[in-house]
C-alpha cells in the first residue's frame, strides 16, 4: 500500500507540475501575442502621426514658397 501511495502522489506531483508548464507556456505565448498587437498598434500610431507631420510641414514649406 505505501508503495502505491508513493505513486500516486508523485504521478499527482508530475501532473501539477506539468499543468503548471503548460500554464507559463500559454502564458509566455499569450504575452507574446498581445505584445506584438500592441506594439504593431504602437507602430501604426507612430507611422501615421509622423505621416501628418511630414504633411503639415510640406503645406506649411509650399506657403512659404508661394
Amino acid at each position: 500500500m505505501p508503495h502505491s501511495n508513493h505513486v500516486e502522489n508523485g504521478l499527482n506531483v508530475c501532473w501539477r507540475r506539468a499543468s503548471v508548464k503548460k500554464g507559463a507556456t500559454f502564458r509566455k505565448l499569450f504575452t507574446a501575442i498581445v505584445g506584438a498587437h500592441f506594439k504593431s498598434a504602437t507602430e501604426i500610431v507612430v507611422n501615421n502621426l509622423c505621416n501628418i507631420i511630414q504633411d503639415f510641414l510640406n503645406i506649411f514649406m509650399l506657403h512659404l514658397v508661394l
